[in-house]
């Protein structure tokens, strides 16, 4: 996203005000899971279960305003205070990530073996830049001149991993591991 004044024309540009704004808004709205089930039954029963949930988000721009190759100059007459130069950069980029993973297993027999896994895992990544500036210009403002520059990007994730498994019989062996792995970054 990018907002502009590149070069001012033979004889300069003149207004009561001049504001310039560059301005992400990106969302991401993510919602990933994963389950699974495994049952046995018999003289010897043995299940196997495996979940896993993956996610990926990335939000990557340039936001940039500015005021560049004004020789002639940038001018402002009003009177109003609201009436100088105004060059605004905002990036509000946001990721809403819910990434889950469940796993059961079940065995019953003689012998039951019953064993259940559930990995869970996002990656959140936010990498801009926002820039906002003025450069080989001439300015000449009635009121206040404002550089702004502001990043208030934000990252809501939740990962979460749930897993059983359940053995019975003579000799009943259940065996259940579960993980969750996050990693969210914001880098401007």
């Amino acid at each position: 996203m990018r907002a502009f004044i590149d070069g001012d024309g033979a004889t300069g540009i003149a207004a009561d005000r001049v504001s310039i704004t560059a301005q992400d808004t990106s969302s991401i709205q993510a919602i990933t899971g994963a389950a699974s089930i495994a049952a046995a039954f018999g003289a010897t029963g043995v299940a196997v279960s495996i979940g896993v949930g993956l996610a990926h988000n990335e939000i990557g721009n340039e936001v940039a305003a500015f005021i560049v190759n004004a020789d002639n100059g940038v001018t402002t007459t009003g009177t109003d205070t609201d009436d100088g130069i105004t060059v605004r950069a905002i990036e509000d980029a946001t990721i809403s990530s819910l990434t889950t993973a469940a796993s059961l297993s079940v065995a019953i027999g003689g012998v039951g073996v019953a064993v259940s896994g559930a990995g869970a895992a996002a990656q959140n990544l936010i990498t801009t830049t926002t820039n906002a500036y003025i450069a080989d210009s001439v300015i000449d403002s009635a009121e206040d001149v404002t550089l702004e520059a502001r990043d208030t990007a934000t990252i809501n994730a939740t990962v979460a991993a749930l897993s059983a498994s359940v053995a019975g019989g003579g000799v009943g062996v259940g065996v259940s591991i579960g993980g969750a792995a996050a990693r969210n970054v914001i880098g401007s």
